[in-house]
């Protein structure tokens, strides 16, 4: 009996977001009631509030799927290799955005989905970020600043794809042209790292060394 009504709450909840992600294709978040997504679901209210405190809860739940699944690709695929190699990861991510692309539209597209978007694009920021540590060492001076600008660009290049900015272009041409950024941005910062790692450990050698003129005085004051 427990398993029946699992499975249909399963299906309640399936059939309420499906009818939202419709509805939102259509008008504002705003302008989206709970009668409205029940009617187009052919359910009634009381199974939306055994499901949804209300529309913002509906959303949230909807974005978190969506987080949940992008990040948990991106945590697998994204590793040092991505650093010499970055176009299968990023055939991995533009699928997931191709596979997905109406419901991220209808999100993205929603303005009251801002934070949660932004939420996502830190996450994503967060897992390049040590990709990039992982790969140039803490010593690299601009691995965080490089990682939020590759990161951040290729999300907001994929959500113009969704969003129709670059026509009717497939997302490989997208992926190979990201993929050419992230290979020439990652070695800049390979060139440049090794430089300012060795600069900065010869500093270091430098300022441990003592003067021979201090030395010369540390010497007659031990010998007096």
């Amino acid at each position: 009996m427990a398993k029946e009504l699992n499975r249909n709450a399963r299906r309640s909840i399936k059939l309420l977001q499906e009818a939202f992600l419709q509805l939102l294709a259509e008008k504002p978040f705003d302008k989206i009631t709970v009668s409205d997504v029940t009617r187009r679901a052919g359910l009634n209210r009381g199974t939306f509030y055994a499901h949804f405190d209300g529309m913002a809860d509906l959303l949230e739940q909807m974005m978190a799927v969506f987080s949940k699944a992008l990040f948990a690709l991106v945590e697998q695929v994204i590793d040092l290799s991505f650093v010499e190699n970055p176009l299968p990861v990023l055939d991995e991510i533009g699928d997931f955005v191709s596979e997905n692309r109406e419901q991220i539209r209808d999100i993205v597209g929603s303005n009251s989905a801002s934070p949660f978007v932004d939420a996502l694009e830190g996450a994503v920021k967060g897992q390049v970020r040590q990709t990039l540590l992982d790969a140039f060492g803490n010593d690299a001076p601009f691995a965080l600043v490089t990682a939020d600008y590759l990161a951040g660009g290729a999300l907001r290049a994929y959500a113009a794809w969704v969003m129709g900015d670059y026509g009717n272009r497939p997302i490989s041409d997208v992926n190979r042209e990201l993929g050419m950024l992230v290979k020439s941005t990652c070695k800049t910062l390979g060139d440049v790292v090794p430089l300012e790692v060795i600069a900065a450990k010869e500093a270091s050698a430098s300022d441990n060394v003592a003067s021979p003129a201090v030395e010369e005085n540390n010497a007659t004051l031990v010998g007096a």
